[in-house]
């Protein structure tokens, strides 16, 4: 033993190392999975933060440069914003018409059953005319 030359502490702690159990290392490995997990929830939870900012951002400037841009074309020519107004209303009617026409027309072989005379108070038939978008007359 006089040979030895190592610690006290280093032998002893030596002798006290054994192996890891199969159970100690399965909770290793899952305590690692969950730190491994948890730090990544944190990054994208910062990673979304950063999106929505930017979101926001591009969204205030491209309100910003609209509004910029509608001033500027009122200050240069009034009547081409209410023109644009006016376009923007009209391809709006556009889209809504064929879905509101199916509902107050519906598409039929026959119309005469949606047909009827009109009579009056004295029992005299009425004869109807309605004016087309078109112009002419359609009568009922």
């Amino acid at each position: 033993m006089q040979g030895d030359i190592t610690p006290l502490s280093l032998r002893t702690s030596w002798r006290a190392m054994r192996a890891i159990s199969e159970e100690e290392l399965g909770h290793l490995r899952a305590q690692q999975y969950t730190a491994i997990s948890d730090k990544q929830t944190l990054i994208d939870e910062r990673l979304q933060a950063e999106q929505q900012e930017q979101r926001e951002k591009i969204d205030t400037d491209i309100s910003s440069q609209r509004g910029h841009q509608n001033a500027m074309m009122v200050e240069s020519n009034p009547g081409a914003q209410l023109q644009s107004m006016k376009g923007q209303e009209e391809v709006m009617r556009n889209r809504r018409l064929p879905s509101d026409m199916a509902t107050v027309m519906p598409k039929v072989e026959n119309n005469s059953e949606f047909t009827s005379q009109t009579s009056s108070t004295n029992n005299e038939d009425l004869d109807l005319e309605w004016d087309s978008e078109d112009g002419g007359r359609l009568p009922l």
